[in-house]
């Protein structure tokens, strides 16, 4: 080969290679994030995967603020108006039933004077259903979560006055039975805050610190460990395959196993601000979890916990109130509220590296993702010929 000839191939690959890295930077441009500000007042943010996300002002339905975003990986779209038999009421704690069947239950809540208001939707990603009329003992009540269970059904959840008796519902989807457990909780006269399944039973908790475990069949109470009482709130929950971390009212936040409870409290350093946000990653293989102190500025704190040491994560600020945090696979999205800029709803993403405001956005099938792909097999085919020249 002559000299210029070699000149010119070691050009045309110092091109291709220029292009190919023009075009992974596009792409994660690209892809950085879809930002959103909600506008004032709390928002519980569901995030089930990177392009699956729900967020919903929550409270109060006064202030006017009234929205329900979905996320499909490149823009938000409010569905608020779609919502069937709603009037009057905020989206509370939802949930999606996973694979093709899947679909959203939507809990609603509400007050109109002295009366307390309920709503139930379900939405399948078209079409809003109005499930209101199938709950049993919500009258006079709220209906604040909704969470699907891999055992096969869903649990919905109230609560009214901060005194109140709980109501609870099972919903099996299959033969569409609706059963009332409400005499499993009845006891308790607080509302439920949170509920998930483990693999093996739920574990429900409510305001004024009670716990129970339920297995399909019996209630198990496991308040003692916690500390019932008015103001001992429950309003975190998340598991991680070998225990709960559950935080709450004053700063609280304890280990329990199932049968007994560790106090976490003084070593996780939250001075009194709610842990209301709580995941875990089983990539990155920690906890993260944020806290929030009823719009207070200086109540937000998100820190990572290992199992024994707990970190504050750089780039939070303290007036970053935490609702919720989801872990979707590849990021924690957190949903909170940002007092510095009039208690607007605002949403966050973080990686275990930055924190970054908004979250993921995933390029289409066919899009520039293709395009970097053929610029990777141009190369290669370059690189193949010159080997056989």
């Amino acid at each position: 080969m002559c000299r210029s000839n070699h000149k010119s191939e070691i050009i045309n690959h110092k091109s291709t290679a220029f292009s190919l890295v023009a075009l992974v930077a596009l792409w994660a441009a690209t892809a950085a994030i879809a930002a959103e500000n909600f506008g004032t007042g709390v928002h519980p943010v569901r995030a089930i995967n990177d392009s699956c996300i729900m967020a919903g002002t929550c409270w109060p339905a006064s202030a006017g603020n009234l929205f329900l975003k979905y996320y499909n990986g490149a823009v938000w779209t409010d569905h608020y108006s779609d919502l069937k038999n709603f009037a009057g009421c905020t989206v509370f704690w939802k949930d999606k039933k996973p694979g093709p069947d899947g679909y959203w239950l939507l809990p609603g809540v509400g007050v109109s004077g002295n009366q307390h208001l309920y709503a139930l939707n379900k939405w399948d990603g078209t079409t809003f259903t109005d499930l209101k009329g199938n709950l049993i003992g919500f009258s006079g009540s709220i209906c604040t979560i909704a969470r699907w269970g891999s055992c096969g059904y869903w649990l919905i959840g109230s609560g009214g006055a901060y005194q109140q008796t709980p109501h609870l519902n099972k919903y099996d989807d299959v033969t569409e039975t609706w059963t009332d457990l409400s005499s499993g909780i009845a006891k308790k006269g607080y509302g439920v805050t949170k509920m998930l399944y483990n693999g093996s039973y739920w574990l429900i908790t409510g305001n004024g610190g009670w716990a129970m475990k339920y297995d399909g069949a019996n209630f198990t109470d496991v308040s003692s460990g916690w500390g019932e009482g008015w103001g001992n709130d429950i309003d975190g929950l998340g598991w991680n395959g070998s225990y709960w971390l559950v935080g709450g009212c004053r700063g609280w936040i304890k280990k329990f196993d199932g049968s007994a409870w560790t106090d976490l409290t003084s070593a996780a350093g939250f001075e009194g601000c709610d842990p209301f946000g709580i995941a875990w990653s089983p990539t990155l293989n920690y906890w993260l979890v944020g806290t929030e102190n009823l719009g207070i500025t200086n109540g937000g704190y998100l820190k990572r916990f290992d199992g024994s040491t707990w970190t504050s994560v750089d780039g939070w600020k303290s007036n970053w109130n935490v609702w919720n945090i989801d872990w979707t696979g590849t990021t924690f999205v957190i949903g909170y509220c940002d007092v510095s800029d009039g208690q607007k709803c605002k949403i966050a993403s973080y990686d275990g590296t930055t924190i970054t405001q908004g979250v993921k956005v995933i390029p289409e099938p066919g899009g520039i993702t293709l395009v970097v792909c053929a610029a990777v097999a141009g190369l290669i085919r370059l690189l193949w010929n010159r080997k056989k020249g």
